[in-house]
């Protein structure tokens, strides 16, 4: 990719987590988990967080392909499923 593509694109691209980084968002500074935090919400958060980075890729491969209709589809999904994200660790 070359750097113009990246400048645009990078609006778009998530960050992403370890797993140890999301568990250590999701406790407490007192040690104690979060209120409404389970391990079901971080294999959740894990499985968003990979769909992410594939919509980045497929994100990237629409753009240099100048494919613009699935281009926008992929952005209208990545920003959904950053909003998943947000409800989740809130």
């Amino acid at each position: 990719m070359n750097k113009k593509s990246e400048k645009k694109l990078e609006i778009f691209s998530p960050t992403t987590s370890s797993e140890s980084d999301l568990q250590s968002s999701l406790v407490r500074q007192d040690g104690k988990r979060k209120r409404g935090q389970s391990k079901e919400d971080i294999v959740f958060l894990n499985q968003l967080i990979r769909t992410l980075e594939e919509a980045e890729l497929k994100l990237e491969e629409a753009y240099d392909k100048k494919n613009y209709e699935n281009f926008n589809n992929i952005k209208k999904l990545i920003m959904r499923i950053q909003e998943r994200i947000s409800g989740v660790v809130r």
